[in-house]
This record gives structure tokens, C-alpha cells and sequence, in this order.
């Protein structure tokens, strides 16, 4: 079901067209400080609890407030997606309302599920 996207376990690619729109749902969703995503962002899998906590304190010790993705390529020329046997490895810079780009990057696993994707969030961490 690929559908364009790249299964290349050699090297990572910027982050596909397809899985953008969620993606930005996500971080908005943390821009709200909602970081179990309990309001729901459709295809991403609910973020247990510790880890919904370790992301507040990474956002929070970072010092910054986080924004949403800016509109345009910007956001995902420095994004990378890479197959890693059963799933995508995402990284993504995130940005601060003080600062535009930020050094947070999220980390995220993309799942194929037949027809659709699934999103799990990793972490917000400074890579």
C-alpha cells in the first residue's frame, strides 16, 4: 500500500506529501498541550501517559514555547522518513514561537494499515 511512499532501508527521504496533514495535526495537538493527543488526531495511536509526560518536560525544560509547522516546504526540508523492516522512522524539526526553528525535533513511527497509515509518537527531544 505505499502508494509513493519510499520503502528505502538504505537511506531516509524527506517526509511524504501523504502523511503531512497528520503530521501537522500532531503538532498542533502538542502546541495545545494536549500531549496524549486524547482529543484525537485520527490515525495517531493515543501517547501513554509516561511518555505524554516526558514529552511536557522536554518542551518545558527546553525553555521555549512550541509552535506549529510553518506553511509551505519549509517545515519538511530537513525531515526524514526512513523504512526500518515493518515501519518508517520520522524525524522531524519542530519550531518556537521565539525562535522559528527550534533544535526539538518529534520522533514518530508510521505503520502501513492496509489502506491507511498509523502514526505512534516516540518523543520531542534534542537530538
Amino acid at each position: 500500500m505505499s502508494g509513493g511512499v519510499l520503502k528505502d532501508p538504505d537511506r531516509s527521504h524527506v517526509v511524504p506529501f501523504c502523511w503531512r496533514s497528520t503530521i501537522r495535526d500532531i503538532v498542533e495537538a502538542l502546541v495545545a498541550g494536549d500531549y496524549e493527543l486524547k482529543v484525537g488526531v485520527t490515525s495517531a495511536s493515543p501517547i501513554p501517559p509516561v511518555i505524554a509526560e516526558q514529552i511536557r518536560s522536554q518542551i518545558a525544560d527546553y525553555g521555549e514555547l512550541l509552535s506549529e509547522l510553518p506553511q509551505g516546504e519549509e517545515a519538511w526540508e530537513r525531515s526524514a522518513a526512513q523504512w526500518m523492516d515493518g515501519h518508517w522512522e520520522v524525524l522531524l524539526d519542530l519550531w518556537t514561537a521565539e525562535s522559528g526553528h527550534s533544535d526539538l525535533a518529534l520522533s514518530l513511527r508510521v505503520f502501513e494499515t492496509g489502506t491507511s497509515y498509523r502514526f505512534e509518537i516516540d518523543s520531542v527531544h534534542v537530538p
